[in-house]
């Protein structure tokens, strides 16, 4: 019965997390696309979360079969969240390089 509860916590953050990550990944995308580019990068941004979450259900059970080990699957998708961070951290750098570029360049 803890199991459940602790299952129905974790979908309650996830759920709350994202929709706050949408909103920033909205914000940042129609700083850097215009026009036809910007279609695109809505698709994009939509696409591969839903891609992400699909392979997760895909390869998880495969590695809990494999090595008979929960924690192996959890130190796999901890990996990835550390690579995803890295990523964040490195679009938030490009983010602010673009903004001091415009700055001096005069482009509103």
């Amino acid at each position: 019965m803890l199991k459940y509860w602790l299952m129905i916590l974790g979908r309650i953050i996830f759920g709350m997390g994202s929709e706050c990550l949408l909103a920033s990944q909205q914000t940042i995308i129609t700083q850097w696309f215009y026009d036809k580019e910007y279609s695109l990068a809505i698709g994009l941004c939509i696409c591969i979360p839903r891609l992400g979450s699909s392979l997760n259900s895909f390869i998880s059970p495969r590695l809990y079969e494999h090595y008979g080990n929960i924690g192996v699957t959890f130190l796999a998708g901890l990996f990835w969240l550390f690579v995803s961070l890295c990523c964040a951290l490195a679009l938030l750098w490009l983010d602010k390089e673009m903004t001091k570029r415009e700055r001096l360049l005069g482009i509103t």
